[in-house]
């Protein structure tokens, strides 16, 4: 994801990296990469296949759509710029929390 600034040591860097297959062994050639740049810089590394990715976005909409509207591509195909991101996840979410705080405040209520 890119901002307008970068303040070093004060935000992190966030990286996604979409291979098509993510197994250990993969995995253990990021390890050596991953460590030297997190020593440097504040470092948050998200590797996933596509599939995964999509089988994310549900589950993480807010932090998709940011990514999606905030991301610099690097090498490779923009995987991001073509996901459907559904507004249906968040609304419920909002909902959930609101119901949860009203029903905080009648308990309060009532015990007071």
């Amino acid at each position: 994801m890119t901002r307008d600034e970068y303040y070093p040591g004060e935000l992190d860097v966030n990286m996604l990296v979409v291979l098509r297959d993510v197994g250990v062994d993969i995995l253990d050639k990021l390890v050596k990469p991953y460590q030297k740049g997190f020593k440097d810089i504040i470092l948050d590394v998200i590797v996933r296949t596509e599939e995964q990715l999509r089988s994310l976005m549900d589950i993480f909409p807010v932090r998709f759509k940011e990514m999606q509207q905030s991301h610099l591509l690097i090498w490779g195909q923009d995987v991001l710029a073509g996901l459907e991101i559904s507004d249906h996840y968040p609304k419920l979410r909002a909902v959930q929390e609101i119901k949860n705080l009203q029903l905080g405040l009648h308990m309060i209520y009532v015990y007071i």
